[in-house]
């Protein structure tokens, strides 16, 4: 069952027909249905997106590194500033927030 494709369907259905209120009343109430199921789709991509980047914290690689960035320090279990360049890169070793093991 789609919701959403049966509403599509019925507000195309009485898009230029005369309407008593009644019908009036219940194709508006579709068409706020439908922008609604919109709305609601969007939040959850959007919440989707948050989960991943919240869940997902790969080994920061070199070139990802930027001047200004605070990463976590695996070496030394801390965050540090990256004020410059002049540290020894190592895999696994710098990572965008605390890593759970």
């Amino acid at each position: 069952m789609n919701v959403k494709h049966d509403l599509e369907v019925l507000i195309e259905k009485y898009k230029d027909k005369n309407f008593f209120t009644f019908e009036v009343n219940f194709v508006n109430m579709a068409k706020d249905c439908l922008r609604e199921i919109n709305r609601l789709e969007r939040e959850n991509i959007e919440l989707r997106k948050q989960l991943k980047e919240h869940f997902d914290n790969p080994p920061l690689k070199l070139d990802e590194i930027e001047l200004g960035m605070w990463v976590l320090d695996k070496k030394y279990n801390a965050y540090r500033l990256i004020a410059d360049f002049e540290f020894e890169f190592e895999s696994g070793r710098f990572y965008k927030r605390q890593v759970e093991e």
